[in-house]
């Protein structure tokens, strides 16, 4: 319930999706 905690997670979370995003995207 930490809010860095979850902003953290947060920031995680959108980096892991942009990468996977980018990994899609060079496999095409």
């Amino acid at each position: 319930m930490n809010d860095l905690y979850l902003g953290r997670y947060k920031t995680l979370h959108m980096t892991s999706i942009l990468l996977g995003s980018s990994w899609m995207l060079l496999a095409f």
